[in-house]
């Protein structure tokens, strides 16, 4: 009901192929399996597509905001109610399929991997030099106000090891460094450190799950 109340929604308006093109943090593939029912989308994919297809305006996603954000932002009445029904719709079923029953293997604990200490030291010692740990303001030049560009929270939970931000995110973290040449050498190295965590947490995860089956067994 949720993906097919959501194809009637999109009827006439922008394509699902447009904005998989200006989205490029939700893939093609993600799009279109929100409107297949087959499953229940993630909050930034179908926030994605609520942001094309309820305010008369689309509203662009900013790095590293959260998906929900654009929703205060609405100055109509009447679109902001409709989207913060989406909203609390999607939030209700997030909630409900944690009963669901499921076939997925459950999470692994794994210890943080070295990269990704190597990483929070290099991003905590970054911010800290720069005086960005309690977060980055952006200046919106179209409603002539400061938002939030990364949060103090978002920050908090990359320096407690809980989420490994993503390349656009970090350029994010950079982006008030007062130096150019400087924020570009921090840039290429705290990604090159956090795709390097990335992998180690995977290489973790899957050497975890190798050790638990073979206790099973």
């Amino acid at each position: 009901m949720f993906a097919a109340d959501l194809r009637e929604l999109g009827k006439g308006k922008t394509p699902v192929s447009y904005i998989a093109g200006a989205e490029p943090a939700v893939s093609r593939a993600a799009l279109y399996a929100a409107l297949s029912g087959g499953r229940l989308p993630r909050r930034k994919t179908i926030a994605a597509l609520l942001r094309w297809w309820i305010p008369a305006t689309p509203v662009r996603a900013e790095p590293g905001e959260w998906e929900w954000d654009w929703v205060y932002g609405l100055r109509d009445k009447e679109t902001a109610e409709v989207a913060t029904r989406w909203m609390e719709r999607h939030s209700a079923l997030s909630e409900k399929r944690r009963e669901w029953p499921t076939q997925r293997k459950g999470p692994v604990a794994i210890d943080e991997p070295p990269e990704q200490r190597r990483f929070i030291e290099k991003l905590r010692k970054t911010l800290e030099t720069h005086d960005l740990i309690e977060g980055i303001m952006r200046w919106d030049g179209d409603y002539e106000r400061w938002v939030t560009g990364v949060s103090g929270h978002s920050i908090q939970r990359y320096l407690a090891g809980t989420v490994i931000p993503e390349d656009d995110t970090i350029n994010s973290l950079l982006a008030l460094v007062p130096k150019e040449e400087q924020a570009a050498e921090l840039l290429l190295e705290l990604v090159r450190l956090a795709q390097e965590a990335r992998r180690a947490r995977v290489r973790s995860r899957r050497l975890a799950r190798a050790a638990g089956s073979s206790k099973q067994l």
